[in-house]
């Protein structure tokens, strides 16, 4: 999967999700989708706001363990920095 993220100055950032065409049929297509939903709604809560942010998967998303996706999402989300950094006491940092 890809992440793209575009940074907004002012307002709530938009959430889109896209699946290329060669990663199956379209039920397939929507269940990659449906999945990178899901794995954007288990960041909600730590995601910074601000920010436009594309979720581009491929047919790996369909196959892959939900840990694993949730490892690679929390890597992505990081890089772009989309993410709050938590302390080790697990608190806001």
């Amino acid at each position: 999967m890809v992440l793209f993220v575009l940074p907004v100055a002012e307002g709530k950032g938009k959430v889109g999700f896209a699946v290329q065409r060669k990663a199956g049929t379209a039920v397939k297509r929507n269940r990659i989708r449906r999945r990178l939903r899901a794995l954007h709604k288990s960041f909600e809560d730590e995601l910074l706001p601000g920010g436009h942010v594309v979720w581009l998967g491929k047919g790996g998303v369909l196959t892959a363990e939900w840990e694993s996706l949730r490892k690679s999402g929390r890597r992505l989300l990081l890089r772009a920095n989309c993410l709050r950094v938590r302390n080790q006491g697990g608190q806001d940092g």
